[in-house]
């Protein structure tokens, strides 16, 4: 898969299409649920392979929809044109990870990319946003609470602009985020899944 740039912004409706089936699933009792949405801002998305393409305006989502019944463990992937299979997973990650550290995920949220300027001796702090960047939502069902966290990647950067003087100051806080780690071993799986060829699309509700 290839990124070209290409600059605005349209949600779609991919929302609509995952909340429909979170209600599903709660018609059939099953209440943990969560998932993790991928999306970049300034890109656009081209495909290797034509079953594969989706035809959307602008920015291109996939969410990935995590859930557990009885004890067993499913994704599902869905994106602008519609859903993939869902699949069993070996591992429960999404929700372990989430229940051993709940308390301190609660908490934690990344800290935007900052840099230190010293001009007169004077030092002082300065936030930094790019209008190009990929970013991760998480979203998850914890009884009648609905935790939602977001995470820019340009923030977990080190040195995006290649000068010691434009370091990230706030990377090593970051990187040592439990919300971070959990972010990351979601992702881990979903790439082994991505790279495995193992969603396969289904009904197609875009162009």
């Amino acid at each position: 898969m290839f990124v070209f740039n290409l600059n605005g912004q349209d949600r779609g409706d991919i929302d609509i299409i995952v909340d429909d089936f979170i209600k599903e699933l709660n018609h059939r009792g099953i209440n943990e649920i969560g998932y993790t949405k991928h999306y970049c801002v300034g890109y656009y998305w081209a495909w290797d392979n034509e079953e594969d393409r989706c035809d959307y305006d602008i920015i291109y989502y996939e969410v990935y929809l995590f859930w557990r019944n009885e004890g067993r463990n499913y994704v599902k992937k869905f994106d602008n044109c519609g859903q993939f299979n869902h699949i069993e997973l070996e591992t429960s990650i999404f929700f372990d990870f989430y229940n051993s550290y709940k308390d301190v995920i609660k908490k934690e949220e990344v800290k935007p990319y900052q840099v230190l300027k010293i001009v007169d001796k004077d030092t002082t702090i300065h936030s930094i946003w790019i209008d190009h960047s990929c970013h991760r939502e998480l979203k998850l069902y914890d009884g009648d609470d609905l935790i939602i966290k977001n995470i820019d990647e340009f923030d977990l950067s080190e040195n995006d602009f290649g000068t010691d003087i434009d370091a990230n100051i706030n990377f090593e806080f970051n990187s040592t985020l439990i919300l971070v780690k959990w972010s990351n071993n979601i992702d881990k799986v979903i790439r082994k899944l991505e790279i495995d060829n193992k969603f396969k699309r289904l009904a197609r509700s875009g162009p």
